[in-house]
């Protein structure tokens, strides 16, 4: 893996085309009248994001939503223009932004390249038409496949993929044939995410109906160990309890995540870690505007927090486990002035007994294949 990441800045742009039928992510239907005054108050909120930040270097600019991809060329030529003038990157950093075949363009790829992004997350979810139409995708198998060949055409060649599995009337031989897909195209990086039900979407409100068809436990649990086995037989392995990635392609930004790094982020419901304050913008579009329209920097946000010693050790074993490598029992006690077996002895004991995790020779406390297995059991086993 890469030298890891130290900081790094999350945009969210908060729009798309449409609304998925499982999505619960933060994001409203765009129109083009609210869009320019949300990126008037946007712009605000840099400004005072950049002055907190304005001796720092960063090593990753993730943007993502929503769907930035939908935005036209000339908001998206602003949108870098601003991140790009008002923070200092390193000469290596990581820039990512979230794409849907759906709304990208050969024109749109060009401007990307243009401000310095250097890897896209493709946002794909199957390659059977059924499946996208039911999940609501706009995007078709032959958009995904034309979007690919643009984004190399100008000099992408760091391109991550999400897909689904655990989708209403998806078969094991449908994943297998999507992943066999994903690994032919020669993608960098993929994301495979089991299917969660959300009660804000529609697909909560019809799987409570009976009117979902969905893969029984056995079924989804065989999804998750043929991914876990087929992908790194291709080239592709496993680093984290959802991701895989050739090496080197690993994603920069999500590890600041995983392993507790200082991150800002921007835009409505842009949730960010800085000098030790957690805060989470508001999801209210409106007030987030007039906000920062109106200097009013306190009222657009949702949670404001300094999380205590325990409580970051918590979160930091429970992002922390989601890594293969684990968690480095020495640099853990540096860090929290404890060792894990002090700060945790009953819960590690448990899953130690369990075989669900494990400590390596050199120290690391990690999943086992069991572990990964049943990885929600060990990621919520240290939330006091």
């Amino acid at each position: 893996m890469q030298t890891m990441a130290e900081k790094g800045i999350y945009v969210h742009v908060p729009f798309c085309a449409r609304k998925c039928q499982y999505c619960d992510f933060h994001s409203v239907v765009a129109d083009e009248t609210f869009v320019g005054s949300y990126f008037d108050a946007f712009e605000q909120e840099l400004l005072v994001r950049s002055r907190e930040a304005a001796a720092d270097s960063f090593d990753t600019l993730f943007i993502g939503g929503g769907t930035p991809s939908i935005l036209t060329i000339s908001r998206l030529d602003r949108l870098l223009r601003m991140l790009t003038s008002s923070f200092t990157f390193s000469s290596s950093a990581e820039i990512t932004v979230e794409v849907n075949p759906s709304s990208l363009s050969l024109a749109k790829l060009r401007c990307l390249r243009s401000w310095g992004v250097n890897r896209l997350s493709m946002g794909v979810q199957s390659f059977e038409p059924n499946l996208l139409e039911a999940l609501g995708r706009l995007h078709t198998v032959e958009q995904v496949f034309q979007s690919l060949r643009s984004a190399r055409q100008v000099g992408f060649d760091n391109i991550s993929m999400d897909l689904m599995f655990g989708l209403p009337d998806q078969t094991m031989a449908q994943w297998q044939a999507t992943l066999a897909t994903a690994v032919q195209l020669g993608i960098q990086h993929l994301s495979a995410y089991a299917l969660i039900l959300e009660e804000a979407t529609p697909f909560y409100r019809w799987a409570q109906q009976g009117l979902l068809a969905l893969p029984d436990e056995d079924t989804e649990a065989c999804m998750f160990e043929t991914t876990m086995q087929y992908l790194p037989d291709h080239g592709m392995p496993q680093y984290e309890i959802s991701n895989y990635a050739r090496l080197g392609c690993e994603s920069q930004h999500n590890m600041l995540y995983w392993t507790g790094k200082p991150y800002l982020a921007l835009g409505s419901g842009a949730a960010g870690y800085w000098r030790g304050r957690r805060y989470v913008n508001t999801k209210d579009m409106a007030l987030y505007v007039s906000g920062w329209q109106n200097h009013a920097a306190t009222e657009t946000l949702e949670l404001e927090e300094f999380p205590n010693r325990y409580q970051q050790m918590d979160e930091y074993m429970m992002t922390g486990m989601r890594l293969l490598r684990g968690i480095h029992g020495p640099t853990f006690a540096k860090r929290f002035g404890m060792a894990i077996s002090e700060a945790y002895p009953a819960q590690l004991q448990r899953l130690l007994e369990r075989n669900l995790v494990q400590w390596t020779a050199d120290g690391y406390l990690q999943l086992t294949y069991a572990g990964r297995v049943l990885g929600n059991h060990v990621f919520s086993a240290w939330l006091r």
